[in-house]
């Protein structure tokens, strides 16, 4: 009997073992699964942040290829016009100028079509424009759609095409910090007396800049014409990241200056293009100096 109860006592020790045992690996189990989905949504997230910040870094200088080479096709395809041909776009243009202000807004599918057809060069391009002393030299697209701010230079449909005619005051309009491009972000830099170019065809415009205002967005009493003035208004968002008023920075047309006969010191920069210009590379710097430190100090699990 007495060994009977001791082999019982045996038997249930060993089965008691064998339940720790078993809970044990369970428990290490269950810990080694926390700690591989830990490790994989810290790993996914910290992932995500980088390639984020490397967009950021990289988009603008895709869409600036991109912007230069649309511009060389611009000018191909103006060079390859007839003087005939070229005339009778700027006419269509003068005309439309001149009747603009009987025209209802928005146009009809019959006006817009006929206003998108006007100075209507590859890819929609109506011009360029070159401001030297804030690095900016960017195709003109019809209308101020967002498509087309997303990655250029808007024509508002409701002012005259730019095309140097006294009398007329036009207005083209781009993003400010934009994640695909610089687009107007440092016209706030602009001063009075600074020169900016406008093409359109084949006729490049000199404009010297006159008034810099800030207005609330439906402002447009900034956008009349003067008489015996040929005037274009460039327009942005302000200020950066809140974007509750309209920057707009107003230039005359002067006699014409020959951009590559003009010393232009390029401006340095204000505070806010370059944060958003160096933030980017600096969340991701410390990025890498993160996970850097974790791999081989602390272990990626801890």
């Amino acid at each position: 009997m007495k060994t009977l109860r001791q082999e019982n006592s045996v038997q249930t020790g060993l089965r008691s073992k064998k339940n720790r045992f078993e809970n044990l690996q369970k428990g290490r189990l269950s810990g080694f699964q926390k700690i591989s989905i830990k490790r994989i949504l810290g790993g996914f997230s910290i992932l995500c942040g980088l390639i984020l910040c490397l967009l950021v870094l990289i988009l603008p200088m895709v869409d600036w290829v991109q912007n230069q080479n649309l511009i060389d096709t611009f000018q191909s395809d103006v060079l390859d016009q007839s003087y005939k041909q070229i005339e009778h776009e700027m006419k269509r243009a003068k005309k439309w100028n001149i009747e603009l202000s009987a025209l209802s807004f928005p146009l009809n599918e019959q006006k817009a079509e006929e206003y998108r057809s006007i100075l209507n060069y590859q890819d929609g391009i109506m011009g360029v424009i070159d401001i030297p002393s804030i690095d900016v030299h960017l195709p003109i697209y019809h209308s101020t759609s967002a498509q087309v701010l997303s990655h250029g230079v808007g024509h508002l449909e409701t002012t005259p095409f730019p095309i140097g005619q006294r009398g007329m005051h036009s207005a083209l309009s781009a993003h400010t910090g934009s994640a695909s491009g610089r687009l107007f972000t440092r016209l706030d830099e602009l001063e009075t007396g600074d020169l900016f170019w406008v093409q359109t065809a084949d006729q490049k415009m000199t404009y010297q800049v006159k008034k810099i205002q800030v207005v609330d967005p439906d402002d447009l009493s900034v956008l009349q014409p003067q008489k015996d003035q040929d005037l274009i208004s460039l327009i942005t968002c302000t200020p950066y990241g809140i974007n509750s008023h309209r920057l707009i920075v107003t230039g005359q047309r002067i006699p014409n200056i020959e951009e590559k006969e003009t010393v232009i010191q390029s401006k340095r920069g204000s505070l806010t293009y370059w944060l958003m210009l160096l933030l980017p590379l600096l969340i991701l710097v410390i990025g890498l100096v993160v996970i850097t430190i974790r791999i081989f100090r602390k272990g990626w699990w801890k």
